[in-house]
C-alpha cells in the first residue's frame, strides 16, 4: 500500500476514534501486529507503511493517483448510459488534451503514456468510476 494512502487511512482511523467509533476486529488485529513489531524493535514508519520501500517513491504514488483520476474520467466518457458514449480513442485523445490545459484536474501526461497505462494489467485496479479518499492510490484528499 502506498505511503500516501496509508496516511489517509490513519486520518480516517483518527476520526473514527475521535468520534467514539469502535474498531473492527480487523483493525484491532492490524494494530496489535504493528505494535508487537514496534515493541520488538522494528521501525514504526516501516511497520505502519509510512516509508518508501525499494523501488517506490512519492512521484510514483502521485503518478498512480493521477492515473486513477484520468481512468475514472475515461470510464465516464466511454459509458453509453451515463457518459458521452465516446470511443476509447476519442476519450484518450480528449483526456490527453485536457491534461496539458492550464487549470486541468489532471497532471500533464502524453496520450501515449495514458494509453500504455490503460492497457497495462498492473493498473487495472485503478479503473473505477468512483473512489473514496481511503481507496488505494486515490487522488482524493481525506477531509477531517
Amino acid at each position: 500500500m502506498s505511503r500516501r494512502t496509508q496516511q489517509k487511512r490513519f486520518l480516517a482511523l483518527s476520526n473514527q476514534l475521535e468520534s467514539g467509533g469502535e474498531l473492527t476486529q480487523e483493525q484491532l488485529n492490524y494494530l496489535a501486529k504493528c505494535f508487537y513489531a514496534i515493541g520488538n524493535g522494528e521501525d514504526s514508519n516501516s511497520v505502519f507503511g509510512l516509508s518508501y520501500d525499494h523501488g517506490r517513491s512519492e512521484s510514483d504514488e502521485k503518478r498512480r493517483e493521477n492515473l486513477r483520476l484520468i481512468f475514472s474520467w475515461i470510464l465516464v466518457a466511454i459509458d453509453n448510459e451515463s457518459g458521452h458514449g465516446w470511443t476509447l480513442k476519442k476519450a484518450l485523445d480528449e483526456v490527453a488534451s485536457i491534461s496539458v490545459t492550464k487549470g486541468s484536474p489532471f497532471k500533464p501526461m502524453s496520450r501515449n503514456s495514458i494509453e500504455r497505462a490503460w492497457y497495462n494489467k498492473k493498473y487495472d485496479y485503478l479503473k473505477d468510476q468512483t473512489f473514496s479518499a481511503t481507496d488505494i492510490d486515490s487522488p482524493v484528499a481525506y477531509r477531517h
